[in-house]
């Protein structure tokens, strides 16, 4: 039974310290847990007494289902728990994000804080505490989420008051992430006429003719295409897991819906592309020899490993600087490649599908709005096919005067 100590002060009388016995150590010494329980005020000595038994009996059934339940276990001391032990159910990449999120912004605020001080207020003055953007910051909201929700699990809290609070974005001016269909071929243009690698230039153009996302594209091997239905199977895209040793970081994962799907290459263009770059592939083999690891991918590295997306934009960045494609990122393509689909057919299904999208509902979160302008342009074409606008001479003819407005009146 765990001992209760009176440790009345200036604001309440009613004030207990809850000393709990949970077994011994591998020294053979006694573990201690210790907590802190306020009763009301205005109760009796011995009603707050009787209270703070009950609360201590209740420390001791958790202590003995579960030796983690402590209020004064740290943030840290659980976030490691959670990812030495649940982060083994999440995908690689999630994992790669959520330790990131964590040593990088999280730890250093709340590491050292103790469970039993997290409550919703604190937790969003630490966010207001936090660097990056407000979307960055809702990426640590989530990891601090899932953190606490494992600790809710195991029984070691009560509550994760991090669900208590939410990140709503602030009116922010929206940043552009598409080009028009004048913007893309322009920009074709100008990357096929700068001083980019031509395997980097054969990557970008590839990713807006596909709509890939930028990790799927790094992730296709020569085995994936079939010449005979002019089709590239989809099924795989690289993922950074931090957990591998230094140099194996870059492995192949499944898609992100989990999902394989099919992409015509019948075009032309991407034909070409294709052919440049198994060219430019053969070429490195035979430069590199036996140090090229990866010859079955398509867009290799130029040492022949798998390729990192990080040096890709930077060669992009690089190439946009100064110019109106400056705000790009490589998965703008992809959302280029969805915008001109909608703009050109207003079909969202059809869009949905070659994105790989599990939902349409998906596609329309992200498109809502290119989707209701391609609408809006088709209804004018329509009701100016239909009804074609009379000149002004017509229009005053028929235009109603005021007079006659009021002769309506009299004939009522």
């Amino acid at each position: 039974m765990a001992r209760i100590e009176h440790r009345p002060t200036k604001k309440n009388p009613n004030s207990f310290k809850i000393i709990s016995f949970c077994g011994y150590d591998g020294n053979g010494k006694q573990i201690k847990k210790y907590d802190k329980f306020v009763a009301s005020p205005t109760l009796s000595y011995k009603k707050a007494f009787a209270e703070a038994q009950k609360y201590a009996l209740k420390l001791d059934d958790k202590y003995k289902t579960n030796p983690y339940y402590d209020g004064s276990m740290k943030f840290s001391e659980l976030a490691e728990l959670y990812f030495e032990i649940h982060a083994c159910e999440l995908k690689p990449q999630t994992i790669t994000t959520y330790k990131s999120s964590y040593e990088n912004h999280i730890k250093p605020l709340l590491g050292n804080t103790q469970l039993n001080r997290l409550n919703p207020v604190f937790l969003s003055q630490t966010m207001n505490k936090m660097t990056g953007s407000n979307g960055s910051k809702k990426k640590y909201l989530t990891t601090i989420q899932a953190i606490l929700t494992y600790g809710v699990q195991c029984g070691i809290i009560d509550h994760s008051p991090a669900h208590d609070i939410s990140w709503k974005k602030r009116n922010e001016p929206k940043k552009k992430r598409y080009m028009t269909p004048d913007q893309a071929q322009r920009f074709i243009e100008h990357i096929r006429n700068s001083k980019m690698d031509d395997d980097e230039k054969r990557y970008f153009e590839f990713l807006l003719l596909t709509g890939l996302r930028p990790s799927e594209a790094l992730a296709l091997k020569w085995s994936d295409i079939n010449y005979d239905n002019a089709t590239i199977l989809v099924e795989h895209t690289l993922i950074y897991d931090s957990s591998l040793p230094n140099g194996q970081r870059l492995t192949l994962g499944t898609t992100k819906t989990g999902e394989s799907k099919l992409i015509s290459i019948k075009n032309e263009t991407i034909l070409r592309i294709l052919r440049d770059q198994q060219l430019h592939v053969k070429s490195l083999r035979q430069k590199l020899g036996t140090q090229f690891k990866h010859p079955e991918m398509i867009f290799p590295s130029g040492m022949g490993n798998y390729r990192d997306i990080g040096a890709l934009r930077t060669a992009l960045k690089r190439c946009t600087f100064g110019t109106e494609f400056e705000f790009l990122t490589p998965h703008m393509m992809r959302h280029t490649f969805a915008t001109v689909g909608l703009i050109e057919s207003g079909d969202l299904s059809a869009v949905s599908k070659e994105l790989g999208h599990s939902d349409v509902s998906t596609t329309l979160g992200f498109y809502a709005e290119v989707l209701l302008e391609s609408k809006e342009s088709l209804i004018n074409s329509i009701a100016d096919r239909i009804c074609p606008k009379s000149d002004n001479t017509d229009m005053k003819k028929e235009s109603p005067t005021e007079n006659s407005a009021d002769d309506s009146k009299d004939s009522l």
